[in-house]
């Protein structure tokens, strides 16, 4: 058995393999791969990249579904060094066209239904010196071929410092990609920093705090946004067995019956978006399931209320609901863990080492103060945004000869010592996990001949957390219906992106300085609203 020579996603795969040989590690749909099929599988897919071209530090662009194949691609990728990136299966062309440009990618992996899009994506990028377009490839037809090609060898000079590329819309308007070194990211997002309370020093101590049994993790979120990534990565680098969750649709009684029929332990959702149609169905039918493996439900990607948790607590006898916060940007930083038959006692997370408040004057926020403060972490941190000097100074500044990388949440210190989550610093809606940038819709929407002004703020929803809001303010002498709006935006702009509450104003609101009044627009979408517009 080979030993990881670094804390690189593929050496430690495969070492992680090797151990544990014939024993599940991967359920997608009808596929259930052993960690031996696996690991062989993304041996061929380094392979098939090889043949096309892709070598080391080539970008490899996953516009994907959750399932076996993504995930054996995503690994084949690490194995050759490449360095694989996530894109929205939800993009149009345009918004695909921005990250294809930004990330320059050798190649394109993409759902046969997603092949137009990347295609007329590639084909809008503005010629540049010395840059190929990328191919476009549908993962299913290369998926059928894995079976003539010989598994590419084991590299023996991959690096901790490899590079991982997330693209994130997160607290920085258009998506930046988020460049990571893999032995960071391991630490950081992977779990690397808390293997059952033992330090890792050495590559090779991962396979030292492996589980006799390793734990049975149900991803329902989808593998093209960071916590998907992270939790299915980690799993297969602990040991354990990810279920992937394969349905197109959101369905909560059918993620019910593939946690009861896989015996999952864990089950990891994105906020209330996920968790209120488990809730209802849990509601419904609370004889339907047998759920007496399941041990916690985890969210990440957006926030969970606290009256939901309890709703899930009812129907899950011994489990726990922990509510996790982390960025793009920084990994995982805070949880509250919601205990069954015990009131929260704290609206705060529980915040991981490295986690401070740093005030708006550069100062950190001290913990027995009632300041407000900006979110960051210290410690194991990306590198940069790619080809984003500016932005990656403000977000990853050095402060007192510390570097810090800075979310756009702001939080307080509670008196018992934990974390409360304030809001946004800045202007994105998070909408079920998704990232909006509220200038990019503003934008968009200003492009129609019959907008002279518009506002877009995030508005409270109790399934979402937030749905994107607009305030309009028609030219003089137009007219513009909600419909013909939204056929307007959705060539431009992803469905999760798109207005959902439109209130047609003569103006917007302002400040008694004159600048957006963002507070009075929430309380405007918030409010009765009429007929024709509901």
């Amino acid at each position: 058995m080979d030993l990881p020579a670094a804390f690189n996603v593929a050496d430690l795969f495969e070492a992680v393999a090797d151990h544990r040989g014939d024993r599940p590690a991967l359920v997608a749909g009808l596929d259930r791969l052993s960690y031996r099929e696996l690991d062989d599988a993304a041996s061929r897919w380094a392979a098939a990249l090889s043949g096309l071209g892709v070598g080391v530090g080539d970008r490899v662009a996953f516009m994907l579904r959750n399932s076996a194949p993504h995930v054996a691609a995503l690994l084949g990728a690490f194995k050759l060094r490449a360095v694989p990136f996530n894109v929205n299966l939800h993009y149009t062309a345009d918004e695909v066209r921005h990250l294809l440009a930004d990330a320059d990618p050798r190649l394109v992996l993409c759902e046969d239904a997603a092949m137009a899009t990347v295609t007329a994506a590639r084909d809008r990028l503005t010629a540049r010196a010395g840059t190929m377009a990328p191919t476009v490839h549908p993962l299913r037809a290369l998926a059928d071929t894995l079976g003539a090609l010989t598994p590419l060898p084991r590299r023996q000079d991959r690096r901790g410092e490899d590079l991982y590329l997330l693209y994130t819309g997160g607290t920085t308007g258009l998506p930046k990609g988020v460049e990571w070194q893999q032995e960071d990211l391991f630490f950081a997002a992977l779990g690397g920093d808390s293997r059952i309370g033992k330090q890792l020093v050495d590559p090779a101590d991962v396979l030292r705090t492996l589980s006799a049994h390793g734990t049975r993790m149900l991803v329902a979120s989808p593998l093209m946004h960071g916590t998907a990534q992270w939790v299915t990565l980690g799993t297969l680098l602990s040991g354990g067995t990810v279920v992937l969750f394969t349905d197109d649709t959101f369905d909560a009684a059918n993620l019910l019956d593939l946690a009861e029929r896989e015996q999952a332990a864990q089950l990891v959702v994105v906020g209330d978006a996920f968790a209120v149609p488990l809730a209802d169905e849990l509601d419904r039918q609370p004889e339907r399931w047998t759920l007496d493996r399941l041990v916690a439900v985890a969210s990440g990607g957006a926030a969970l209320a606290p009256s939901t948790a309890a709703r899930l607590l009812a129907h899950l006898d011994g489990a726990v609901v922990v509510d996790g916060y982390g960025t793009s940007e920084t990994g995982g930083q805070a949880r509250r863990v919601h205990l069954p038959g015990v009131p929260d006692r704290s609206a705060g997370f529980v915040p991981g080492p490295d986690t401070a408040l740093v005030g708006f004057d550069g100062a950190l926020v001290g913990r027995d103060g009632a300041g407000l403060g900006r979110i960051g972490r210290t410690g194991r941190l990306p590198l940069r945004y790619r080809n984003d000097p500016e932005r990656s100074a403000a977000t990853f500044p050095t402060i007192d000869g510390v570097r810090w990388a800075l979310t756009g949440d702001l939080g307080r210190w509670l008196a018992d010592g934990t974390l409360e989550l304030v809001g946004r610093g800045e202007r994105t809606v998070n909408s079920g996990g998704e990232k909006v940038d509220a200038l990019e819709v503003e934008e968009v929407v200003r492009n129609h001949p019959a907008v002279a002004e518009a506002m877009v703020v995030g508005v409270p929803d109790q399934r979402f957390g937030e749905i994107v809001g607009l305030l309009l303010q028609l030219a003089p002498g137009a007219s513009l219906s909600t419909e013909q709006l939204a056929r307007f935006c959705r060539g431009s702009l992803a469905r999760f992106k798109l207005p959902r509450r439109v209130l047609m104003v003569a103006d917007l609101p302002k400040t008694p300085t004159g600048k957006p009044d963002y507070r009075a627009a929430v309380a405007q979408l918030n409010g009765p609203r009429p007929k024709s517009q509901r």
